[in-house]
């Protein structure tokens, strides 16, 4: 506060100079007066500790002259409330084009992505920045693990714009390109597994790819329950991979202890009956870079994927359906496969086709709603929780499960899953750790409630 109401020109710093300070309490900008902030000197030029907050209101402009790495340290609280007409502006002392010529050097220079370090949110900090602008950074944005962080606005200009393995919310940013950030897109770069960018400004969702070339048709003889399983995202058999004459190993690492649960409680109930497993044969590519921007319209081959499974899937149930009619076919996936599932019953199989499907199995469903009431819900995750392909597509562009197969579907999804229930604190570990003995309850369910 002792610092408003300053002006002045023609100096070497037009600027109030912050070096190696700190926020000492809750503090507001913008100051009045034409010296805006500078965070000058390096490292750690401004700090705000654990229980302090620093409100950032429209208008807002500061400005970093180091391009060490982390100029604004944030272990407490930084928000931003920026508008349109007026957004809250954290760019390079060389940025003649807001607040002046804070360097004093007329038009002899110009800024240039790492100029300055950018804000660092630190172990246990948070930051909500609306209508905020980064621009000409080393990192515009780097986010310790388990952080809470949204951004909305722009991150332009930078060597990289968010770099997070946990969950960030960055989306509605402009990137500076309509194609989203690189490597996906030509925009500004990200970098780590959490960061939430689509949809971003310009984001269109991309179109359904074409169908493949149905499957081979199954010339097994006919059972009383064909048990399909769906592996995630960059299980084996992957590319070139032959598939296995086992073919629980062509399931993934997951969905098999469904199976083999499912196999146990079928055979105690239905004594007699026989039961078969097939691995569904598609490519289940690996995510291109980061979790939380797969779905966007710079990622066809990995839409074609999960697109290829939900074709295969839908299918695979015709033709079954129609050369074993007595046959009941169940349906497991993981992740990716998963999707691909939910896609296939949803979008692209009828009531009868329906009709023959006799269990629904869904571990880590990118496409869980938390509306959706026809599928009993299991794991540590809220109820009502939506998926990041739900989260991206939104509620009109989804579907959640057929009541048709309400009473015999069932999803697992823990709390902090990136691809089931993202949010904040989520990331990449929690989607990765399902076990066998959390997943077997739910082929013991699936096949109790057999239909």
């Amino acid at each position: 506060g002792a610092l408003t109401g300053n002006s002045g020109s023609g100096n070497g710093l037009n600027g109030v100079q912050l070096g190696a300070d700190t926020v000492t309490v809750s503090s507001a900008l913008p100051w009045t007066g034409n010296l805006v902030p500078v965070l000058y000197g390096g490292c750690g030029a401004l700090t705000i500790p654990t229980g302090v907050k620093l409100s950032l209101g429209a208008g807002t402009i500061i400005k970093g002259e180091s391009d060490c790495g982390d100029e604004l340290n944030v272990r407490g609280t930084l928000e931003a409330t920026g508008t349109t007409e007026h957004p809250v502006t954290l760019t390079s002392w060389r940025d003649d084009s807001v607040g002046g010529d804070t360097n004093g050097d007329g038009k002899a220079t110009s800024p240039a992505a790492g100029d300055w370090g950018g804000v660092h949110i630190e172990e246990g900090g948070s930051a909500t920045l609306l209508g905020t602008t980064v621009e000409y950074s080393s990192t515009a944005l780097s986010v310790a693990d388990g952080d809470e962080v949204t951004i909305h606005g722009a991150i332009l200009h930078s060597t990289v714009g968010v770099s997070a393995n946990t969950w960030v919310d960055a989306t509605e940013v402009d990137w500076g390109s309509t194609s989203g950030p690189a490597p996906g897109g030509t925009g500004t770069p990200i970098q780590g597994e959490g960061v939430m960018v689509a949809p971003w400004v310009g984001w269109k969702a991309p179109p359904r790819p074409a169908a493949p070339p149905a499957p081979a048709p199954q010339t097994e003889p006919c059972d009383n329950v064909l048990f399909v399983g769906v592996r995630g995202s960059s299980e084996s058999p992957q590319g070139s991979e032959p598939y296995s004459s086992t073919e629980t190993a062509n399931m993934g690492s997951r969905v098999p202890g469904a199976f083999f649960a499912y196999r146990e409680e079928f055979e105690k109930l239905h004594p007699g009956e026989t039961i078969r497993a097939f691995g569904l044969r598609y490519p289940a590519l690996p995510v291109p870079f980061s979790w939380a921007a797969v779905f966007g319209d710079a990622f066809n081959e990995y839409e074609e994927s999960y697109w290829d499974g939900a074709s295969d899937i839908a299918e695979g149930v015709r033709e079954e359906s129609e050369r074993c009619p007595s046959e009941k076919i169940v349906l497991a996936g993981y992740s990716q496969g998963a999707l691909s599932i939910h896609l296939a019953v949803t979008e692209l199989m009828s009531s009868e086709e329906l009709s023959h499907v006799g269990g629904v199995i869904l571990i880590a469903d990118p496409e869980n709603r938390g509306d959706d009431k026809n599928i009993e819900k299991y794991g540590s995750a809220s109820t009502t929780a939506d998926g990041l392909f739900t989260k991206v597509f939104g509620h009109s562009l989804t579907s959640p499960i057929p009541s048709a197969l309400k009473g015999r579907a069932i999803e697992i999804c823990h709390n902090h899953d990136i691809v089931c229930a993202p949010g904040i604190g989520a990331w990449t570990t929690d989607h990765e750790n399902y076990t066998w003995s959390e997943i077997e309850p739910l082929g013991f369910w699936a096949a109790e409630h057999l239909n």
